[in-house]
């Protein structure tokens, strides 16, 4: 099997971009309790199915506009997920035409939470567990076509550390 992309040779550092809930929110609720503060004012981010733009960032998130990016504003418990809607990219590439993909190959150093985008749309996620720190997305003779980007994401749960080092590749024929 051909490589066709990776990331560096020592991988890439990512800060934390996921945190959780510090108590449940309603679907109308404007401030949200969360764990630590990693998020900046005016940046959007991903509650299960809702897209949110946080007004002003800390450990409260105050002036938020819910339910963004044609998502709906729907109540949240406490504990769940937050996460930064784009993601920490650690690989890019754009296919030429008849490049074939077999693979995404992704590991770190923590548990995390992965994700593949295609031509700018988040396809496939998946977590890694701390007894399997790798997930590979089989892909058997995908051809993309020509000039389409398909990115490797990577969420890192600030809970787990602050920052840590993540790796790709994406592998051809």
């Amino acid at each position: 099997m051909e490589l066709i992309a990776q990331t560096g040779p020592r991988g890439k550092l990512v800060a934390a971009n996921m945190t959780s809930l510090a108590a449940a929110l309603d679907d109308s609720g404007t401030e949200i309790e969360i764990a630590h503060d990693i998020f900046s004012d005016g940046e959007d981010l991903t509650l299960g199915e809702e897209d949110i733009t946080v007004g002003t960032h800390g450990t409260t998130l105050s002036d938020c506009l819910r339910g963004v990016n044609d998502t709906a504003p729907a109540a949240h418990a406490n504990g769940q997920q937050v996460r930064r809607s784009a993601g920490a990219e650690l690989l890019s590439h754009t296919f030429a035409q008849g490049e074939t993909l077999k693979g995404i190959r992704l590991g770190g150093e923590v548990e995390a939470l992965f994700g593949i985008e295609v031509a700018g749309t988040l396809l496939y996620t998946g977590a890694t567990t701390p007894y399997s720190l790798e997930l590979l997305f089989p892909m058997p003779n995908y051809q993309p076509g020509g000039g389409v980007t398909i990115r490797a994401l990577v969420w890192l749960r600030r809970d787990c550390a602050e920052e840590a080092v993540f790796w790709s590749m994406f592998m051809g024929s």
